[in-house]
């Protein structure tokens, strides 16, 4: 396609904008603006979220490297704030945007002409890439022969994976010749998250103070009563702990402001704590002091870590002695008085094998339990990732889905850096807590950032490496044999 030199100029100083820090911090103080000023005036947000789309849909049409577009999912569900009684049907005109920005992408893909026949010559087909194209398979044919379908949810699900499985192979295509620095992308993403950490940090203070007072702050704790409008505890939760490992990536190599990063990663895990979620308290814990010993080991600020880290203990046992009976005691009963306790869950997973032995092949479906739950536009949620695909996709889903999880982590041990571990440990801290909570599939946005994550990853590794990385195994696997 053919344009004008002022447009090729436009081009140039939108492509310098859309991959420069600026642009995610306007997307990160869009999101927490329209949040807090929706605190006060209903339904606000959606104006903020809009010009995020006009903004997103001006760089799709003017970049070539599209990966600026991960600033709109990370930072487009912490932007709504959602009363309960407002009505959906007040952001029906929201379509709109969305329908531009969809012609947007097509007109991406016109213009700059990805090389999608590269990503997808079959001798040259990363796993990653056949994997996208195999989760297809358990999504389209779940619940295969069910007697009773609701198809019009799982019509929506199946295309709602079929975009993106094109969209991850789209940006496969891109990353191969328009991404000029695959290297860097990584940074990039590490600062979307702790941006994006930021923004629901800010967010459940917010909501805190405009609880009024000490003593409504302990009962909202006790009663699990966080609610962002986007997200009950335990997705904020989620959330949390998706983004807190990703200010360790800052922490490892030369920074003077490592003390910062530290010192929000605490502050985010104790507004964590504070939504009494055990599950994301558990895998958390485990997992940002695997991390924190790991990164200390590796990183080059080992004196900086240290007298940070001292202050931070120091004063959280501060804190613990002088407000035992108030705050901590309000979560500490709390979570000690579930223990061990499953609240509900074993008897959740013990129905989802029950509708797995019913449907062992194809499972129940995507649309399980539609309209039977106090939300209708959700299938049936089972509290597990390995449930919910056994339940609702049967075998034939449990052995795509275990290849599409091979094909993704194996690229973190090919690239073997620190600062891919960090991002390994972001997703693996989040796919520990997915196991016992219903929050990778539904809503789809953790799934799309993990996504994103591993796409990220994909990208650090180039395509000879992966070559003589295959060739490399089979080599391997030769001198096995003749060893035998």
């Amino acid at each position: 396609m053919e344009v004008s030199a002022t447009w090729k100029k436009i081009e140039e100083l939108s492509n310098r904008f859309f991959h420069s820090d600026l642009f995610i911090l306007i997307m990160a103080f869009l999101s927490v603006s329209g949040w807090v000023i929706s605190v006060w005036a209903d339904g606000a947000w959606v104006y903020f979220l809009f010009i995020m789309i006009i903004m997103t849909i001006f760089m799709l049409c003017t970049c070539p490297d599209s990966t600026p577009i991960f600033a709109l999912m990370f930072f487009m569900l912490p932007t709504a704030n959602i009363k309960a009684q407002e009505q959906f049907s007040n952001y029906a005109w929201l379509i709109y945007p969305c329908i531009v920005l969809v012609l947007s992408i097509v007109f991406n893909l016109i213009r700059f002409k990805p090389n999608f026949k590269e990503v997808l010559e079959p001798g040259k087909m990363r796993k990653t890439t056949f994997s996208m194209f195999l989760i297809l398979i358990p999504m389209i044919l779940g619940g295969l022969f069910k007697w009773w379908r609701n198809w019009t949810w799982m019509l929506i699900y199946a295309a709602l994976f079929i975009v993106l499985s094109f969209a991850f192979i789209y940006f496969l295509a891109v990353g191969k010749d328009k991404i000029k620095d695959r290297r860097k992308l990584i940074k990039t993403l590490m600062k979307m998250m702790v941006a994006a950490g930021l923004v629901v940090s800010i967010q459940i203070i917010v909501f805190y103070i405009n609880l009024g007072s000490f003593q409504a702050l302990m009962t909202c704790i006790s009663d699990k009563g966080l609610n962002l409008g986007w997200g009950s505890p335990n997705p904020v939760a989620a959330t949390l702990i998706l983004y807190m490992p990703a200010n360790f990536y800052f922490i490892i190599s030369k920074n003077k402001y490592t003390f910062l990063f530290i010192l929000k990663a605490a502050l985010e895990f104790m507004l964590m704590v504070s939504a009494s979620s055990r599950g994301a308290l558990l895998f958390s814990t485990i997992g940002m002091v695997i991390l924190s010993v790991y990164v200390f080991i590796k990183s080059e600020n080992k004196l900086q870590m240290t007298f940070t880290f001292g202050a931070v203990f120091g004063v959280a046992i501060g804190i613990f002695v002088g407000f035992y009976q108030t705050f901590f005691h309000t979560i500490i009963e709390r979570l000690s008085s579930f223990g061990m306790d499953d609240n509900g869950r074993f008897d959740i997973y013990l129905y989802g094998l029950n509708v797995f032995l019913r449907h062992p092949v194809f499972g129940s479906g995507w649309d399980f339990g539609i309209g039977l739950q106090h939300v209708n536009f959700s299938p049936y949620l089972f509290h597990s990732t390995i449930i919910q695909i056994a339940a609702c996709s049967g075998i034939v889903g449990l052995l795509c889905y275990a290849y599409y999880y091979y094909a993704r982590y194996r690229t973190f041990f090919i690239e073997k850096s620190p600062y891919c571990y960090v991002l390994l440990a972001c997703m693996w801290i989040f796919e520990g807590y997915a196991m016992i909570d219903p929050i990778l599939f539904f809503p789809p946005t953790f799934f799309i950032q993990l996504l994103i994550m591993s796409f990220v990853m994909e990208m650090q590794v180039d395509d000879s490496y992966c070559r003589a990385f295959k060739e490399n195994g089979r080599v391997m696997n030769g001198i096995r044999k003749q060893s035998k």
